[in-house]
């Protein structure tokens, strides 16, 4: 598990490392017009999301809830993805 304690959302250690590549295909504007709890993204898309933030990144953007894309498969030292254990 974790070095620190969960944060609200039951998650360790989930900022300051690397953008996080999420399951989630992006759409401009998809959070305002669907649920408020979970929402998966479109079914299909052009680009992926990425959320929390970085080494590189503001503190503004070092947060759970940050969220931006990039095309799948572009590369950047700063982005990473974590394997999820159901339990």
């Amino acid at each position: 598990m974790g070095l620190k304690e969960p944060n609200a959302f039951g998650l360790f250690d989930m900022l300051g490392n690397v953008e996080e590549w999420v399951q989630d295909w992006y759409a401009e504007g998809y959070y305002l017009k669907r649920e408020a709890k979970d929402p998966k993204g479109p079914e299909t898309g052009r680009l992926k999301v990425s959320r929390g933030g970085s080494t590189y990144s503001s503190p503004y953007v070092a947060r759970a809830s940050s969220r931006s894309k990039a095309e799948p498969g572009q590369a950047w030292p700063h982005r990473g993805f974590r394997l999820v254990k159901e339990l």
